[in-house]
């Protein structure tokens, strides 16, 4: 971990909103700036497992994830296998707009893990969104791994 959790007050979180996610801290990483803190590592994700996502973050953030969520930047790819499954887009998509008015910033895609390979593989309930900004020039993106996919799935 960058810093030592002794120095950050007890009850401190990073819940960032879908408008801070992509507004402040993915325009700043391509625009080059660093955060004087490490709150979203960048990792490569489908080098790894889901389950080894929670792991790798709080060995890599300042700001330890309470095991619901976590994120990363990582750079933006078509292929999404890991070495036992992969991810699948699912048709959920939202367009992220600035809280101040209605312009568009980005979107965000979900997707689930899917265990095995394609002819084999099974659903899992393992989600995730992607943020991307409303930019053709994005080559990154942020990754949000959560642990149950229902916890964004439509209410019935």
């Amino acid at each position: 971990m960058a810093e030592s959790m002794e120095a950050w007050p007890v009850g401190l979180r990073f819940k960032p909103t879908e408008d801070e996610l992509v507004g402040h801290h993915l325009t700043k990483k391509l625009r080059g700036e660093m955060e004087t803190i490490c709150v979203i590592p960048e990792l490569h994700i489908y080098n790894w497992e889901p389950p080894e996502l929670f792991a790798r973050y709080n060995e890599l953030s300042s700001i330890p994830s309470d095991g619901s969520e976590c994120f990363f930047f990582c750079p933006r790819g078509r292929k999404r296998k890991t070495p036992c499954g992969f991810w699948k887009e699912t048709s959920t998509k939202r367009v992220i707009k600035a809280p101040d008015s209605a312009e568009e910033m980005g979107l965000r895609r979900s997707l689930v893990y899917h265990k095995g390979r394609q002819r084999d593989a099974h659903r899992t309930n393992l989600g995730m969104h992607i943020y991307n900004l409303n930019s053709n020039v994005s080559d990154s993106e942020i990754l949000d791994p959560v642990l149950d996919f229902s916890s964004f799935a439509s209410p019935n």
